[in-house]
């Protein structure tokens, strides 16, 4: 079995198919980088908006301040509350600014960051508390920021630039968060996986398991190992990759980093995920033993995995049909339940055996 493997590997080099895949999986992972190059520049262009926007509130309240203090409608007390939150709301947009400007921010930012937004959340002035009801995405992101600012200062981690910033930790966090990174990724393991079956079909290769007699159970199963020792292999070379760019354009981060995710507002404590795509790696590398069987050659495969991986990403970022979580991989990509991931581990199981039974029994047309 071991020297079958081995033999499976050698020949899989020789016919250049981990250059292939390194070549696919660079592409990908560069044509991700662009991605978040572009989801930095509208996150940074999206917060000049709001600042602007505070900036012009923040005015709009001093001249209502200034008017009710000539009739005498507020105390004095009322003033200095309310003089004391415009100047941290001016601080606030001051350290805004100088942090756009010098593309950097410091913990010491934080602090005042946080200051301000306690004060937003008690809601100090009237006036302010009218003008965020007005604008309920404000709230949403008020609490993000004050959530996200407190886990930083508690951990003592300085902030990243944006979401979006690259760096080694962030970029592999947000590879394994982002749908269509993984739906790719999936794309990547079907086909290769599933070759080292369908290879026999086009090239006549099986033919000859006939006329000599050959163990076939034996070679399914070499050959599904191979498959998957593969796709192994070169995931790790792809994401140590990647570690590697992430740490050259924007250093090391943090694996202690609260990010938001890309498809939600919430925070979270980050999770390089290296286990979830772990995890898909095994459901398609056993499934892919099966397609390449029924299949057999590669322009049918490859339609087959677009189609699959396009209802996947579908359901992940726009439908979510539960029923469509018992589909392999969906579970590992819209949902975090336990019970559909085993499913899926079971149900890629099944369908690996199915291609066993069909391989060993079936006698394809010579």
């Amino acid at each position: 079995m071991t020297k079958l493997i081995l033999l499976e590997l050698k020949k899989s080099i020789l016919q250049k198919k981990m250059i292939y895949f390194i070549l696919l999986g660079f592409l990908i992972v560069s044509v991700f980088l662009g991605f978040m190059f572009i989801q930095e520049q509208q996150f940074i262009s999206s917060e000049n908006n709001y600042y602007e926007n505070l900036s012009r509130e923040y005015q709009k309240l001093i001249d209502i301040n200034r008017n009710q203090k000539k009739i005498g409608v507020i105390s004095k007390d009322e003033m200095d509350s309310r003089n004391n939150y415009y100047n941290k709301m001016r601080q606030y947009i001051y350290t805004h600014e100088m942090s756009i400007n010098n593309k950097s921010k410091n913990m010491a930012d934080l602090h005042h960051t946080k200051d301000f937004l306690i004060e937003q959340s008690h809601g100090v002035s009237l006036e302010f508390d009218e003008v965020m009801i007005n604008n309920p995405k404000w709230v949403d992101k008020l609490d993000n920021d004050l959530e996200l600012t407190e886990l930083l200062i508690e951990r003592n981690i300085k902030p990243y630039y944006s979401p979006y910033s690259i760096n080694s930790f962030n970029l592999l966090y947000q590879m394994v968060e982002s749908p269509g990174f993984i739906v790719a990724i999936i794309i990547l393991i079907l086909l290769f996986s599933s070759d080292f079956i369908s290879d026999d079909f086009e090239s006549g290769a099986y033919k000859t398991y006939y006329c000599r007699g050959a163990n076939l159970r034996k070679i399914y199963i070499s050959k599904s190992i191979t498959g998957l020792v593969f796709c192994f292999m070169n995931l790790i070379i792809l994401i140590v990759s990647s570690f590697i760019i992430g740490y050259v354009v924007g250093g090391l981060g943090n694996p202690q980093y609260p990010v938001v995710t890309l498809n939600s507002n919430q925070i979270v404590h980050i999770r390089i995920g290296l286990l979830k795509l772990l995890g898909l790696v095994l459901i398609n590398g056993l499934i892919g033993p099966t397609v390449g069987l029924i299949l057999k050659n590669k322009n049918s495969i490859l339609n087959y995995s677009i189609i699959y991986c396009f209802v996947l990403y579908i359901n992940t970022t726009i439908t979510k049909i539960e029923i469509l979580n018992f589909l392999p991989s969906n579970a590992l990509l819209s949902t975090g339940n336990t019970l559909y991931f085993l499913y899926n581990i079971i149900f890629a199981f099944c369908l690996w055996f199915v291609g066993l039974y069909v391989f060993v029994t079936v006698r394809w047309e010579r």
